[in-house]
């Protein structure tokens, strides 16, 4: 089978519609072949959707390397199709440090490779390594306003659809109790509220966090201030949800016995329960609640994080970057998430509040 057929595979399971940006790619890479003469190494997740991300870079004209690192996801059967098609997954080990770009996802490379040109980054834990480094140009896909379509509408997307395939319950009226009110809270936030859930406590110790909500008319209470209170509302509480990015954050401050028996849920990448708390305390055994669906991020969302990632490569190329990190361009970054919300004509005013 060919690359191109590939991609052809790719969008019968993702049709073009739901992920225009990658279709655009592939047209576009097929004809022009612009990256030529490019060595580049891959390391990312290894899901259905990303054979979809492939598919432009290996019809580019690059040698492309595709690798993945223990700590991402590498389905068996999205392996097994790329060997049908022809394209091999190289070893971490096997790899030669003769690259021009890198294409990252958790500076799983950063030590590994070091790119002629520079490197691209995809992640908020990949951004913490790549700081430190000045040897060369680092592009951070996180640092933009494309990223939070994933963070914040793909992931509360994926919590209502993960939560109501396991709660068959009416939720208007049920007491909610938010931990975090960053990009991925404010997001759960959003489709609690559609689903007229309520009350909605909201429990932050930031203060930029507890004064926005608070402007959104919310209860949100002070980790730091407001224990006695808190505590009285995660008894009451239908469902207590963790979105705070810190591993063990609710067993820092609580006990199994001061939460109710009312359904708990975790949507960071590490258990934000903790120790304090059973796995089977918390649905999907403590794992973020989305991954129990085959789709935990709509591909309508990873879209144009795919095409950011890998069109960066064009910034590199014909704009010059001082070796360090840099967040990607404004102009860039707003023409990606305008085009977004023109091809699915949905408003993503609300993302500019995050800065």
């Amino acid at each position: 089978m060919s690359i191109s057929t590939l991609a052809e595979y790719g969008f019968t399971k993702f049709p073009a519609a739901r992920m225009p940006f990658m279709a655009e790619s592939v047209e576009y890479f097929k004809k022009h072949k612009p990256y030529s003469g490019l060595k580049i190494v891959h390391n990312n997740h290894l899901t259905l959707s990303s054979i979809c991300k492939l598919a432009p870079l290996l019809l580019s004209g690059a040698s492309l390397t595709i690798t993945v690192t223990d700590s991402l996801q590498a389905s068996p059967d999205v392996i097994e199709i790329l060997h049908e098609h022809g394209v091999n997954i190289t070893k971490i080990n096997d790899l030669k440090d003769d690259f021009d770009i890198l294409l990252d996802c958790g500076a799983g490379l950063a030590n590994i490779v070091h790119p002629r040109i520079g490197a691209i980054e995809q992640t908020q834990s990949g951004k913490v390594i790549f700081e430190k480094q000045n040897r060369y140009p680092v592009i951070s896909v996180d640092e933009s306003y494309v990223k939070k379509l994933e963070t914040l509408y793909g992931t509360g997307d994926g919590f209502k659809r993960a939560f109501n395939c396991l709660v068959k319950e009416d939720l208007a009226g049920k007491k909610f109790v938010v931990f975090g009110y960053g990009k991925v809270g404010h997001g759960i936030v959003r489709e609690l509220k559609k689903m007229q859930c309520s009350p909605i406590i909201i429990i932050e110790m930031d203060n930029e966090a507890l004064n926005r909500a608070r402007l959104e008319n919310f209860q949100a209470l002070s980790i730091n201030e407001d224990l006695g209170s808190i505590k009285k509302h995660l008894k009451e509480a239908f469902c207590v949800i963790t979105a705070t990015g810190v591993p063990g954050v609710v067993s820092k401050y609580f006990s199994r016995q001061d939460i109710s028996d009312g359904y708990k849920v975790n949507m960071g990448t590490e258990d934000e329960f903790g120790e304090n708390f059973l796995a089977e305390d918390v649905l999907a055994n403590k794992k973020p609640l989305n991954f129990i669906l085959e789709e935990p991020t709509l591909v309508e969302f990873l879209d144009p994080i795919f095409y950011a990632h890998n069109a960066a490569i064009d910034l590199l190329l014909t704009k010059k970057f001082a070796a360090g990190f840099h967040s990607l361009p404004l102009d860039f970054d707003l023409n990606i998430l305008l085009r977004w919300s023109k091809f699915h004509k949905t408003d993503v005013s609300e993302i500019y509040q995050f800065i």
